[in-house]
C-alpha cells in the first residue's frame, strides 16, 4: 500500500519530547574545503529532476512505535476491501468478528545520492550556506560532520549533530493485526506493511519524557538528515539555513515548552505535544524570519538570483500548514528588529518573541478586516 504522509512533527511528546553553544563568532569549520568562486547555480537543475525512489536502504533498525496516522490508513484499507475481512471471518468459521492491533514498528528508508558530480557539488552547497548562517548569527557550530550517505545503518556519533545528506527518505511500517471469532478457537493474523517517501527534506527532532518528579526531560536527536530532492528546488535549497537555526534555537524553545508545563497538575500526552507544537510554530517563525533575512543574499551570489519565484512558493506553500502560522509575523519581526537582536530577545526569553508574534498576528487580522 502506498499512501501519502504528512511530515513528521519535529517535538514529539512521549509521555515519556539544537543546541546553542555561546553567542561568540566562529571561525567556519568547513572553511578549508571553500572555492570563493564555487557556482552552485546548476543546482536548482539537478533537484528539479525526477526523484530515485532506489535503492533503499535501512537508516537504522526498526523501532516500536504506535502511528496513530499509519492505523487510521490501514482501517480505511480494510474498510475499502470487505473482501479480506470476508475471507477471514470464513476461515473463522463466522460469528463475531473482533480484533487487536498486534504489534507496529516503523523504520526510515534512504535513496542514496548516486550521481557524483551531485553528491559533491550539494555537499559543498550545504556546508557553504552553514557557514554563512553561521558568520551572519554569530553562533557556534553544533556540526560534528556533513556527511554523504551510502551505507546503511550508519554508526551516529553521540556529541554533536551529524548531517546525513541523502537523495530521497521513505518511512517503511509494519503493522501486525490478530482477528478472531467466537465460532472458532483458532485467530487470524494480518500483517500489513507499507513504504511511503513521506516528503521530508529535512527535520531535527526531541523527545518529551515525563518524570516521575513532575519535571520533565528533553531528548534531542544527534542527527538530522537532509534530502536532495524536492518538487519545488529551492525547498532543498533553503534546509540546510532552516534546519541549522532549528538545532541552533532549539534549547530555548524546550526551556520555554518546559517552564510552561512545569507546576501543571494534570497533563496527558495530547496536552503535552499541544503545547510543544505551539511553542514550535514560534520557533518556526524566528527561522523563516532569520532565513528570509540571511539566505537572499547568499543565493544572489552563488545562483545569481535572490528573489526567484519558486523561492515565494517556499514560502507560501509553508503557509499552509499550522506550525506556520506565524510565518509571516516572524518576517517583519527580523525585518524589524535585525538579526542579533531577534537571536538575542529569543535566547533570553522567548515567550517576548511569542507575545510580539502574537500581536502582530492580531494587527494583521484587524488590518485584513477593514480592508475586506
Amino acid at each position: 500500500m502506498n499512501k501519502s504522509k504528512t511530515p513528521f512533527p519535529r517535538f514529539f511528546a512521549v509521555f515519556s519530547f539544537c543546541l546553542l553553544l555561546t553567542n561568540i563568532l566562529v571561525a567556519p569549520i568547513f572553511a578549508g574545503s571553500m572555492k570563493n568562486n564555487t557556482d552552485f547555480a546548476h543546482l536548482v537543475d539537478l533537484i528539479s529532476q525526477d526523484s530515485q525512489e532506489g535503492p533503499l536502504f535501512p537508516f537504522a533498525e526498526f523501532n516500536p512505535a504506535f502511528d496513530k496516522q499509519t492505523h487510521r490508513a490501514n482501517l480505511s484499507y480494510f474498510k475499502n476491501n470487505p473482501e479480506i475481512i470476508s475471507k477471514i471471518k470464513k476461515d473463522l468459521n463466522g460469528g463475531r468478528i473482533t480484533w487487536r492491533l498486534e504489534e507496529q514498528k516503523q523504520r526510515l528508508l534512504f535513496v542514496p545520492e548516486s550521481r557524483d558530480s551531485y553528491q559533491r557539488q550539494y555537499e559543498e552547497y550545504c556546508k557553504r550556506l552553514v557557514d554563512h548562517v553561521l558568520e551572519q548569527t554569530r553562533l557556534a557550530n553544533p556540526y560534528k560532520m556533513i556527511v554523504s550517505l551510502h551505507e546503511e545503518k550508519p554508526e551516529i556519533p553521540a556529541d554533536g549533530v551529524t548531517v546525513f545528506l541523502i537523495h530521497n527518505l521513505a518511512k517503511e511500517s509494519v503493522t501486525k493485526y490478530i482477528f478472531s471469532s467466537d465460532k472458532s478457537s483458532k485467530t487470524s493474523v494480518m500483517k500489513l506493511r507499507e513504504t511511503d517517501f513521506i516528503g521530508r527534506v529535512g527535520s531535527f527532532s526531541t523527545s518529551i519524557y515525563p518524570k516521575a518528579d513532575g519535571t520533565f526531560e528533553f531528548v534531542r536527536d544527534t542527527f538530522t538528515i537532509w534530502q536532495n530532492n524536492a518538487r519545488n528546488p529551492y525547498t532543498a535549497l533553503m534546509i540546510p539555513a532552516e534546519e541549522t537555526l532549528h538545532i541552533l534555537l532549539r534549547e530555548y524553545t524546550e526551556k520555554a515548552i518546559a517552564k510552561e508545563l512545569t507546576g501543571r497538575k494534570t497533563l496527558d500526552t495530547e496536552h503535552i505535544q499541544s503545547i510543544a507544537d505551539n511553542w514550535l510554530a514560534v520557533e518556526e517563525a524566528m527561522v523563516g524570519g532569520l532565513v528570509r533575512a540571511i539566505v537572499p543574499s547568499f543565493l544572489d551570489q552563488y545562483t545569481g538570483d535572490s528573489s526567484p519565484a519558486d523561492l515565494q512558493q517556499d514560502f507560501e506553500t509553508k503557509q499552509k500548514y499550522e506550525k506556520y502560522c506565524y510565518l509571516d509575523q516572524g518576517i517583519q519581526l527580523v525585518e524589524q528588529v535585525g538579526i542579533q537582536k531577534a537571536i538575542d530577545l529569543y535566547s533570553k526569553d522567548p515567550s517576548i518573541i511569542k507575545t510580539a508574534l502574537a500581536d502582530a498576528d492580531a494587527n494583521l487580522r484587524k488590518r485584513s478586516a477593514l480592508l475586506n
